[in-house]
């Protein structure tokens, strides 16, 4: 199902409906939205994709390396997942960048008393 989204996919592999929209993470113009809301919470939903992502293609990852960007109005982290392959005789190691937009993450309320500033 070529047009489903990573949301889709990963339930229908996993049962497991996860707080995401948008794109396959490919690129920083496809980023999966996370939909949850606090810092902590976005981090863990992250590792949740990722390790859903890789164990559908039955790889090891670690977190290589995470950067934060502003892509027009739009906040995103990028995810350099590295991958590891072993043969017979060699053992290849592969570099693959995951995109996040954490936009709605990130947007903070401030609250003095019942009115929202």
């Amino acid at each position: 199902m070529k047009n489903e989204s990573l949301r889709e996919r990963l339930f229908a592999q996993f049962n497991i409906l996860l707080p995401i929209s948008g794109g396959t993470g490919e690129s920083i113009e496809n980023a999966v939205v996370i939909t949850a809301e606090g810092c902590a919470r976005f981090v863990e939903v992250q590792f949740h994709v990722l390790d859903l992502v890789w164990k559908a293609r039955g790889l090891p990852w670690e977190l290589h390396k995470k950067s934060m960007h502003e892509h027009y109005d739009r906040m995103i982290d990028k995810l350099v997942i590295k991958t590891r392959e072993v043969s017979e005789h060699n053992i290849s190691y592969r570099y693959e960048n995951f995109f996040f937009d954490v936009t709605g993450c990130l947007e903070t309320r401030l609250v003095t008393g019942n009115d929202l500033i």
